[in-house]
């Protein structure tokens, strides 16, 4: 069997899975208007939805041979389950809503943060002229109100929490008092790799020499089906997780659960 054939295989496999998740949408979309996990759902949604095309395109890098990109694409995807892990995490010890809505608000402000600095960093350039941080805070609390009542100090320590770092800390203590093997040994894996690619990420002499090592194209291919194997077992894990949750309060949920997990072994 050549790695097209396989990657077609994998794929079918995939489209099953995802016929399930449109089963379940309908479903899914009373929680985000409803009131006992809201924001959970949407975050829930929001990593269901993002990390499907980052697992189609690394298909598609595959393919056509795309070492380098499939690569690229992989570490952000392990990102993606990382950060919904840390999400699922918190919701299933607490069964508090308000975790998640905290989250989704510091992740506004943050995107929201970085993309003024770029701006004004920019503005610098061009007009030599520094933006005062005060002004910068102004701006902040104009786009979130509820800010007025909250420190710098105290916005920019909840930033660093959110940081993938405290998240991957956060997870990582979390599997130890867990104790559960199967879990720990998948989440070492993806740590691991989340490491190693890192250099691909961030335009390191590492990813350039890894890529330049694997010339032998059997085992390129080999290292490139693994890959593919996981990111779809990543994508759909994610949707498991999502659907166990959400079984809690709607029973039908356990179906589509279990449906998509016998898939995934199939893999």
């Amino acid at each position: 069997m050549t790695i097209s054939d396989e990657i077609e295989r994998i794929r079918d496999i995939d489209d099953e899975i995802f016929g399930i998740f449109q089963e379940a949408m309908p479903h899914i979309l009373p929680f985000i208007k409803g009131k006992s996990m809201p924001k959970t759902s949407e975050l829930y949604l929001m990593y269901m939805l993002n990390s499907n095309p980052i697992k189609c395109t690394i298909l598609d890098a595959i393919e056509t041979d795309d070492f380098y990109s499939c690569n690229i694409l992989f570490r952000a995807l392990i990102e993606h389950y990382f950060r919904f892990l840390y999400i699922f995490t918190l919701f299933t010890k607490s069964k508090n809503d308000k975790d998640s809505e905290h989250y989704l608000n510091i992740l506004k402000i943050s995107e929201y943060l970085s993309e003024t600095k770029a701006i004004h960093s920019a503005e610098k350039i061009f007009t030599n002229k520094a933006i005062e941080m005060n002004e910068r805070w102004n701006e902040l609390i104009k786009k979130f109100p509820f800010l007025s009542s909250v420190s710098k100090k105290q916005i920019e320590n909840t930033m660093r929490e959110f940081s993938i770092k405290n998240i991957i800390a956060f997870l990582s203590n979390e599997m130890n008092i867990k104790n559960e093997e199967s879990i720990s040994t998948t989440f070492t894996k993806f740590l691991l790799m989340y490491s190693e690619l890192s250099s691909y990420i961030h335009g390191g002499y590492g990813a350039f020499e890894s890529a330049m090592t694997i010339s032998d194209i059997e085992i390129r291919q080999e290292k490139q089906l693994e890959t593919a194997k996981l990111a779809i077992q990543i994508a759909n894990i994610i949707k498991v997780h999502s659907f166990d949750t959400f079984s809690v309060y709607n029973n039908q949920f356990k179906d589509y659960s279990e449906r998509t997990n016998i898939l995934i072994k199939k893999l």
